[in-house]
């Protein structure tokens, strides 16, 4: 249990209100990892949540969130036995489980809250606290220069969905919305996602 009292860690002040999303996090991590050991899948801590658990034996002062990660083949299968393990107020959220969801990664929500983020105001997806899961992928070695090739394809991708999702007309290339909007709309976002994830 976190103490709720606002301090100041390291120089940073940290809230009240921020530590009971880290509560909420902490609640939400000991669900996702009681399936992954319940399923046998590999997952661990990254970026901030790795450096804050071992420099800061918790969260890094202002972080907001919590990164875990997972092989590509732990992570299907995550997806997988989502819808059966995760009940409300809990949310798996990935392309595969959420309409005009196209992150590249999952991210574990609890509905019966609320962390909008500002790009997403607009947006008609689950908006509740949440923690991200990433896919570790395998790139093959860049003989030929076919990791670069991979890599390009997989920014274009990712650059044409975002701006189908996140632009507008009155961005700085309405045109180029216009084009991204239609073409992910016509083959449909999880059809997108599907298709960066078999390159």
């Amino acid at each position: 249990m976190i103490n709720l009292s606002e301090e100041i860690r390291n120089g940073y002040t940290v809230s009240t209100l921020s530590k009971r999303v880290w509560q909420i996090q902490l609640d939400m991590l000991g669900v996702l990892l009681k399936v992954c050991k319940k399923y046998n899948l590999k997952i661990w801590a990254e970026g901030g949540t790795l450096i804050g658990a071992i420099r800061h034996k918790g969260f890094i002062p202002r972080d907001d969130d919590i990164d875990m990660i997972m092989l590509r083949d732990d992570y299907t299968r995550l997806v997988e036995v989502a819808p059966i393990e995760f009940k409300y107020p809990y949310f798996f959220q990935a392309a595969e489980t959420e309409k005009n969801y196209i992150r590249g990664h999952a991210q574990l929500r609890k509905s019966d809250t609320a962390a909008i983020l500002p790009c997403d105001i607009w947006q008609n997806f689950n908006q509740g606290i949440f923690i991200d899961i990433f896919v570790a992928d395998v790139l093959p070695d860049n003989s030929n220069g076919l990791r670069e090739r991979i890599y390009t394809a997989l920014e274009t991708k990712r650059s044409r969905m975002y701006n189908a999702l996140y632009g507008s007309l009155l961005s700085r290339h309405p045109i180029k919305y216009l084009k991204d909007y239609l073409s992910v709309r016509k083959i449909g976002v999880l059809n997108s996602y599907v298709s960066m994830c078999s390159l």
